[in-house]
């Protein structure tokens, strides 16, 4: 191999100088070539010498070509293979890049007037292309980056990326970024994975992360700026979590979770929970007689084929699916309200029976005035309600034990049928010029059929 110091080699009359080698079964530029496209764009660019320096181009029919802009010269590259392409027709060019393999193409065929940058780069494989930009680290075999790309490294096969940049990383096969999209400072590893936005982070196969720091691991998830774990998982929507398989956490910015198989957990308001096996949430707002919306969402799910229909609940099941979802399971509601006077008031409901269900429930009720000290009182009971073809009625009477009472002169609860709203409804009588605030834990043993 011949080492040619301060050689002439051009086309036209652009001149490169510096210690260059240009190597092959002869040292001749017959098997790899060097042109300079400086003379190219004189007219428009001024006239000056094109200088490169350090150049190393081994092997057999490589292709590098020069920089059309005098003022940042070709300098440190080293091509090494086969059939190998560089090119750069830009103010930056291809300062310390390196190529090692067969048929790579960098900055050369697919966008050759453009303004492709290659600096600070490392290519080695067979049939790698970069269309742009610098910093990349590519290995293995027809991976492809194009747009606005820096900064990624790439490892694997058939990885496809449109503008990937910010530190992103890549490894495996057929990975690629989702149409028009762009990633930055994201990990991708495994296979088929569509990624885009800030953050993403895809591992597994055919999962997309589309959203920023969306994070899907294990296989075919969908994450929108969501967490998925797990296979065939879908959040859509933003701050999402799913564990699991196919479970839906999927409605925007509500912080919705759905860990285990099968879950759907898409309530329009917020904080819902499912720790389930084949469960759903699916609450929606309800109007309570006589004071305020109780309002969907912040309530959790255990266990097996169970059914969040009210607000403000944790809901236990554990059937097999020899049952509907949400047929027999237990839950536990919360109500609340204050008082101020002695007026008969409705609590916030949140008990509401299916049609065609049995309702058994037992309930606790605290009391206690918050202006003054010395003032509680609490009670217990229990009682069956049912929905009949959408009729909900009280059956027999529910007990009520008054367990203690402090302080307090003629405050009284009782629970009754809402025909208006097909709920069980909690009313409290308070104590004129008193500040009470109440609240019921009500656990219900739900039969539908």
């Amino acid at each position: 191999m011949a080492t040619r110091q301060n050689r002439s080699f051009t086309t036209g009359s652009a001149l490169a100088t510096g210690p260059t080698q240009i190597g092959g079964p002869n040292p001749t530029l017959d098997y790899n070539t060097y042109v300079d496209l400086f003379t190219d764009v004189s007219q428009s660019q001024g006239s000056s010498t094109y200088v490169g320096e350090s150049l190393f181009i081994s092997g057999i029919d490589n292709q590098v070509t020069g920089s059309a802009y005098v003022s940042y010269p070709m300098k440190g590259v080293m091509v090494g293979g086969t059939g190998n392409k560089l090119g750069a027709i830009s103010e930056y060019f291809d300062h310390g890049c390196q190529i090692f393999g067969s048929s790579n193409d960098i900055c050369y065929t697919s966008n050759p007037g453009a303004q492709n940058y290659g600096y600070g780069s490392f290519y080695a494989g067979s049939g790698n292309q970069v269309n742009v930009n610098y910093g990349h680290v590519i290995m293995g075999s027809a991976n492809i980056v194009s747009g606005s790309s820096s900064y990624a490294m790439i490892m694997g096969q058939s990885n496809n990326f449109n503008s990937i940049g910010g530190a992103t990383f890549v490894g495996g096969k057929g990975n690629n970024t989702l149409t028009g999209g762009n990633v930055s400072a994201g990990v991708i590893l495994g296979t088929g994975n569509t990624v885009h936005g800030t953050e993403p982070v895809a591992i597994g196969a055919g999962n997309t992360a589309s959203g920023n720091q969306a994070l899907a691991i294990g296989e075919d998830n969908d994450a929108r700026r969501s967490v998925l774990i797990g296979k065939d998982n879908i959040s859509l929507q933003n701050n999402g979590v799913a564990v699991g398989n196919t479970n839906v956490a999927n409605h925007e910015d509500r912080g919705l979770i759905a860990v285990g198989k099968t879950n759907t957990n898409t309530t329009n308001n917020t904080t819902l929970i499912a720790l389930s096996d084949e469960g759903t949430t699916m609450a929606t707002s309800y109007q309570a007689d006589g004071g305020g919306i109780a309002t969907s969402g912040k309530s959790m799910l255990f266990g097996s084929r169970g059914e969040v229909q009210s607000p403000n609940s944790i809901v236990y099941s554990n059937v097999s699916s020899n049952f509907a979802v949400g047929a027999m399971q237990e839950v536990k509601s919360f109500l609340t309200c204050t008082t101020t006077d002695a007026t008969p008031t409705a609590a916030e409901s949140n008990c509401f029976p299916k049609s065609d269900s049995s309702m058994g429930f037992s309930y606790t009720v605290t009391a206690r005035r918050t202006d003054v000290d010395g003032h509680s009182a609490y009670w217990t009971g229990s009682g069956l309600i049912t929905n009949d073809a959408g009729t909900v009625a009280i059956i027999g009477s529910v007990s009520k034990t008054e367990v203690a009472k402090v302080g307090f002169a003629t405050v009284d609860i009782a629970f009754t049928a809402d025909t208006s709203n097909d709920s069980l409804k909690l009313t409290v009588t308070g104590e004129a010029g008193e500040s009470i605030t109440w609240h019921a834990v009500v656990t219900q043993n739900i039969v539908v059929g």
